[in-house]
């Protein structure tokens, strides 16, 4: 296979920020709203803006995206905008999603313009309440759909958007009455913490009886036997009617995480999530078909919870039912009678199906095909688990004939990530008939990341027969290539540096007729914008500028450093070393805070990223940082089970080490702290070494064996195969490895001061476990401090008001201020 190397380079240089246009404050009614005159980009609540969702109109000539406020505070709004590609203002659209409402990704908002280009469709907030937001381009204005509240939280999947062929309609994913924990990213496991405190505590629902027994007698449905039932976590699927100012619910009764329309607009595929299986982490999906080429239905009533209907009133029975799927990735073939998908999870191979949406018929098409499993040193890896081609971030492609299908494999996500391991990233086209295989990019060495195209089908633009994609050779530059289906040719387009491709496809779009791509990039030396390139004038440029106010923070510098465990084990992590300490400017070593997430590399996933950034270091370490304290994040392998602890403390001992050669860093003063899988691994940490003044541990697990037999209903599991970690055994299999993979087995060697922090409503790590901790160290009469929060969740405890005192008071009682 050849690799053509026909590079176009363009200058990076920013584009002057145009004044902007703001919101109208005027509260209206159903019905239109004008955008009128305010902020530029300069202007967001803070001096920067991190870049959510993006799609470029059908063109190539507009785009439209979203903006969220730099930073991990709950501050501020994520706002909507459009801009020309090339020239011209960016302009605020009506509406924005306050930040206490909005994940950190912001794919809430998922901007999407018509096929015909004539508007863009968003989610907004209104009196608490997500709608749905029609922007006019022509008349610059906004219908919002008031009638039916949309479901557009992080528990919604980033998808849950489809525009018809025509224009005239957009589907959308609705809350049910009575299902507002889904607007909760913890909903999924929340409803299983009520039943958890009734079995505990009490159960008046049942005057004080709970009764349990297993194999539950309606198990078909996922609700236990007996078991004290709080309220369904339902979604359903609506349609607005852009033309009509109309709105319907068309299918209710599940729990509906993505929607996929046909290309001839006539049929729906509605993905429904079914309860997560008793034993792993398996996600299950139900599929349905929906008749959406009828008149919309004029009730807006939903069934009861166990009946799932369409908006006609039918009774729906699935197409497919157990799909093993974490985040469906369905594709419709060009002539709109078959979808195609591939299969992800712990109990799933990754194999590519192609489904007859007429016969109900599932091939498996990628059963016979042998690749081998994505490797790197030290890192997890789980038997199946989709290792194939299940990355759930990552669509099936189809060829304009429907003859073939393109999947990418590797990058599962159950795969350490690594930028040198290219190869587990490669491409194959699959016969949709036969299955005949080919790997297009076989010893290309080029880690391919996405690839663009639009909802799946290879698009015009371009030479027919040919991939535009998105990759990075190995140890070289990102860049864009373009492969040719059929010779395997592979050509590079555009080369540059930055980290574009680690992000989700909603970060990706390309212009259905305009031979334009667009994405985000972000470097070391500049941080993050919207970057598009012409595929016909093989022209690279920057469409945005929306953080051309970042002040460049000359408070630290970041390096990559190396190091090896004294079994010669290698490993690396990111050291942030505030200005104060460098010697070359008459600075003194700053004492060091040490950040662990067993099995996370951080070197790969943050070393592109702007150096002037720390919104991504966890609270309150940047402000610790900007406070004159080193910052280390290094790569703790996971190893096998039994192991995994030793392992942990092994190379956070040797990272420390590695650091305290510097000059710059004063290892002697030292803290280290984790938050739930870096919170087990502090706990682990210091039942291994004393080298630590402190450590803080938050919402991490204690006990193993505790935690495997603590009812969380449907939660009730510790890692793929029943073990913690990589064991792949269960309790029964291998007990010990439970036992000796718990920090509080060795509490008793634990000789450094320690907080605990943990919220009493955590779902995923019970607050138990931090329990089990404290009672451990205070009866072995050590040092340490149970922090428990009522109220709080695993993911909303830096919410709670004094969070970031207690830890920063913590480090300044133990490691002293800078």
């Amino acid at each position: 296979m050849r690799i053509f190397r026909k590079t176009f380079m363009s200058g990076l240089a920013l584009a002057a920020a145009a004044a902007g246009f703001g919101v109208h404050e005027t509260a209206l009614s159903n019905g239109d709203k004008g955008a009128s005159g305010g902020a530029a980009h300069a202007l967001l609540d803070f001096p920067a803006g991190m870049i959510a969702p993006l799609d470029l109109s059908p063109d190539g000539e507009m785009l439209a995206y979203a903006v969220r406020p730099a930073g991990v505070r709950r501050e501020g709004e994520v706002s909507i905008w459009v801009k020309p590609v090339e020239g011209g203002a960016a302009m605020r659209l009506p509406g924005a999603i306050p930040m206490q409402r909005a994940h950190w990704s912001g794919q809430e908002v998922r901007v999407r313009w018509s096929p015909d280009g004539r508007y863009v469709s968003y989610f907004a907030v209104e009196e608490g309440e997500y709608y749905l937001h029609i922007w006019r381009k022509d008349r610059n204005k906004v219908r919002v759909f008031r009638d039916i509240a949309a479901c557009a939280t992080y528990f919604c999947s980033g998808d849950g958007v489809e525009w018809s062929p025509d224009s005239k309609r957009v589907y959308f994913l609705s809350t049910h009455p009575g299902a507002e924990e889904a607007a909760d990213p913890d909903a999924a496991q929340a409803v299983d913490m009520n039943a958890r405190r009734q079995l505990l505590f009490h159960d008046p629902e049942h005057n004080g009886v709970t009764v349990r027994s297993y194999p539950p007698a309606d198990e078909a449905a996922g609700e236990p036997q007996g078991e004290a039932k709080s309220k369904p976590v339902l979604i359903d699927v609506s349609v607005a009617d852009v033309e009509k100012n109309k709105a319907a619910v068309i299918f209710s009764g599940a729990r509906t995480s993505e929607i996929n329309l046909s290309p001839d607009g006539k049929r729906l595929i509605a993905s429904a999530q079914r309860p997560r299986g008793r034993k792993t982490e398996q996600v299950y999906h139900d599929l349905y078909l929906l008749n959406v080429a009828r008149a919309l239905p004029r009730s807006k009533s939903r069934p009861k919870p166990g009946a799932v209907r369409d908006g006609y009133g039918e009774r729906m029975t699935p197409l497919a039912r157990n799909v093993k799927m974490w985040q469906p990735r369905i594709t419709w073939s060009p002539q709109s009678d078959r979808i195609a998908y591939a299969t992800q999870g712990p109990l799933a191979a990754g194999d590519v199906f192609v489904l007859d949406v007429d016969t109900g018929e599932a091939r498996n098409l990628s059963k016979n095909i042998e690749t081998p499993a994505p490797s790197a040193p030290g890192a997890w890896r789980t038997p199946g688990a989709g290792g194939k081609f299940g990355n759930p971030f990552r669509s099936i492609i189809w060829s304009e004939d429907g003859a073939f299908v393109y999947a990418q494999r590797g990058g599962n996500i159950y795969d350490e990530y690594s930028s040198n391991n290219a190869s587990d990233h490669d491409i194959w086209k699959i016969a949709a008939a036969s299955g005949e295989a080919r790997n297009l990019t076989a010893g290309a060495d080029i880690a391919f990341r996405y690839i663009f195209n639009d909802n799946g089908i290879v698009t015009p633009g371009r030479e027919k027969g040919r991939l535009v994609a998105a990759a990075a050779a190995r140890g070289g530059e990102n860049g864009l290539y373009e492969i040719d289906v059929a010779s395997g040719e592979i050509t590079r387009l555009a080369a540059f540096p930055g980290g574009s491709f680690q992000g989700t496809p909603a970060s990706m779009s390309r212009a259905v007729r305009g031979g334009k791509v667009a994405f985000l990039n972000e470097r070391r030396d500049a941080p993050q914008e919207i970057m598009a390139f012409d595929l016909d004038a093989a022209r690279l440029f920057n469409v945005t500028a929306v953080n051309a106010s970042y002040n460049v923070n000359k408070a630290h510098t970041r390096r990559v450093i190396r190091w090896r465990t004294a079994e010669g084990e290698e490993s690396e992590g990111l050291l942030y070393l505030p200005d104060t300490a460098r010697r070359n400017g008459g600075g003194r070593p700053a004492p060091l805070i040490m950040e662990v997430y067993a099995g996370k590399r951080y070197a790969d996933s943050q070393e592109n990223t702007y150096e002037g950034r720390t919104d991504h270091l966890i609270e309150p370490l940047g402000e610790l940082l900007n406070a004159g304290y080193a910052i280390l994040t290094p790569h703790t392998p996971i190893l096998g089970g039994g192991e995994s602890c030793d392992g942990v403390a092994r190379h956070a001992e040797a990272a420390l080490d590695a650091a305290g050669a510097l000059p710059t860093v004063d290892a002697d003063r030292a803290i280290v702290h984790g938050a739930s899988m870096g919170g087990w691994s502090v706990n682990c940490i210091l039942t291994r070494t004393d080298k630590f003044k402190a450590g803080i541990s938050v919402a991490g697990i204690a006990n193993y064996l505790s935690k495997r037999f603590t009812y969380q209903g449907p939660g009730r599991r510790i890692a793929i195969g029943g073990g913690p970690i990589a064991a792949k055994a269960s309790v029964w299999e291998n007990p010990m490895a439970f036992w000796t993979d718990s920090p509080i087995s060795r509490a008793n060697d634990i000789n450094t001061p320690l907080l605990l922090i943990h919220g009493k409503e955590d779902v995923a790590v019970p607050f138990e476990q931090s329990v089990e901790m404290y009672i451990a160290l205070s009866d072995l009469e050590k040092t340490v401090t149970l922090v428990g929060y009522d109220g709080a969740g695993h993911s909303t405890l830096p919410q709670q008001p004094d969070y970031k005192t207690r830890i920063i008071d913590w480090v300044e009682r133990y490691i002293g201020r800078p």
